[in-house]
């Protein structure tokens, strides 16, 4: 607490507020991330997640939503009750920990992370704030904004190729398995009513709104950071820039699997959709997002030749090697049990093989564990670190 008396508390008039309006995976995370490299901008990381889920904000919670942005735009916390407590819960701590400045100021002493009196100490010392939600219509968006006129705003509209969008959420169970999530028609339904209401937001006020694709930011990170960054007259900080060069090019595996992670090789993430879509699938919702995709300037693809595997791509099972065990095909719930028990170390495969089995490395000999098991191999990791491919059959 001392180090935050040591800053000047912003001048309310002149805070700057950017609004991050976009979709689930859509690539928000890592544009919200390029936002607050520049010290002591306060992130606001989704806080209407305490409201829903898996799903935009409905008509019926809109006044509890503009509650808690007003509390928190006006970093107003103590009044935010709710939102404290469910930050607060273990789940849900990633939602400040998002949150650059207030963490490093508040580390020292992890408590006060979460006390609305620091919190809103925190708040008040910043001169720009950036809130990223994929909660918020954009009808919702224009009806705040009209009734908070005091407010300074900026809006950032981010938007991806609806393929692109869809293709990511079919990757997450909770998604998936939502009523409306990972549906295509009723995205780019979303997506169709946001355009025309920003297109007149735009139309009115173009020095207060802006528009970006992340297929552009990704394909081209620092022009397009710079050129947004100049929009929102922030400045493009060595933090900034080496923010875009750790975070863009990555040679880690495990970065570009893992769907929450911003450190990526962004350009491979573009079209990285066109891998996992069917020819018959990309039909499918090309027919449900066509308006969207021309709005977008997005092209269509019209022949299976554009896509690598037109009937599918084949299903792999990646093995990182492990010296002197034997891998094993888990296809029996009762033995995956047994194996966990053991504390047998286990790889989740459900993106391949429909949520059911598991890989185990075993050197278990309990043979009736074993029956149920299909070994793919059994090796020596002497001197290599390769991983083995199995095709899956």
């Amino acid at each position: 607490m001392r180090a935050l008396k040591s800053m000047a508390i912003a001048d309310p008039e002149k805070v700057q507020r950017i609004i991050l309006l976009t979709y689930f995976r859509a690539g928000s995370t890592f544009l919200g991330d390029i936002l607050q490299q520049n010290w002591r901008t306060f992130y606001h990381f989704e806080p209407l997640h305490s409201l829903t889920y898996d799903e935009r904000i409905n008509d019926t919670k809109i006044p509890q939503a503009f509650a808690l942005i007003d509390n928190i735009l006006r970093c107003n916390f103590t009044n935010a009750k709710d939102y404290m407590q469910w930050v607060k819960k273990p789940s849900n701590q990633f939602l400040f920990g998002r949150n650059q400045f207030l963490w490093v100021t508040c580390h020292s002493n992890p408590k006060t992370c979460f006390d609305p009196r620091f919190v809103n100490a925190a708040c008040v010392r910043s001169p720009v704030h950036v809130m990223k939600t994929t909660r918020l219509h954009m009808r919702h968006l224009r009806s705040y904004i009209k009734d908070n006129a005091d407010m300074n705003f900026k809006v950032v509209f981010l938007t991806r190729d609806p393929r692109g969008i869809v293709s990511s959420r079919w990757s997450l169970d909770w998604c998936r398995f939502s009523t409306n999530c990972s549906l295509a028609p009723v995205l780019c339904r979303e997506m169709d009513e946001d355009l025309a209401i920003f297109n007149e937001f735009e139309t009115r006020q173009p020095s207060n709104f802006i528009k970006l694709r992340y297929e552009d930011l990704s394909l081209n990170p620092e022009h397009e950071t710079q050129k947004l960054f100049n929009f929102l007259h922030l400045p493009f900080s060595p933090s900034v820039k080496k923010f875009l060069k750790t975070h863009t090019v990555s040679s880690r595996k495990a970065d570009d699997k893992n769907p929450y992670s911003t450190r990526r090789n962004s350009s491979s993430m573009v079209l990285g959709w066109m891998e996992r879509y069917t020819y018959k699938k990309v039909l499918e919702v090309q027919s449900q997002c066509e308006d969207v995709l021309h709005k977008l300037n997005h092209s269509l693809i019209t022949s299976p030749d554009q896509l690598p595997y037109p009937n599918g791509k084949p299903k792999t099972v990646s093995i990182p090697p492990n010296k002197g065990r034997v891998w094993r095909f888990n296809k029996n719930p009762i033995a995956k049990k047994y194996l966990s028990g053991k504390k047998e170390y286990g790889q989740d495969l459900s993106d391949y093989l429909n949520n059911q089995p598991m890989v185990f490395v075993s050197n278990n000999t309990n043979i009736e564990v074993h029956k149920t098991y299909k070994v793919l191999e059994s090796f020596s990791s002497k001197g290599t670190s390769e991983i083995v491919h199995y095709p899956i059959t």
